[in-house]
């Protein structure tokens, strides 16, 4: 799980996703494929906990704990849905 909240770490995801541009398939709401760079799709959960905003991704960087552009990607579109709901 990946708390989404330290900037730099972020930062780095960000410019991943922008360099990769990964689509994100909408599952449900807070759930979501996300396509790798070499093509495979992961899982990303996102949610609140305690106030604090997370991602999971099934990723490795993911089950290491560390932002990933999968999280960032699905955390855009999660951010979008949910400001609409």
């Amino acid at each position: 799980m990946i708390e989404l909240r330290n900037e730099q770490q972020l930062a780095r995801a960000i410019e991943r996703a922008k360099e990769i541009k990964p689509r994100v398939k909408f599952i449900t709401f807070g759930q979501y494929h996300v396509q790798g760079s070499t093509g495979g799709f992961y899982i990303v959960t996102c949610f609140k906990r305690n106030g604090i905003r997370i991602a999971d991704c099934d990723c490795v960087a993911g089950m290491r704990n560390k932002p990933c552009f999968h999280a960032v990607a699905a955390a855009s579109l999660h951010s979008g849905i949910a400001s609409m709901r």
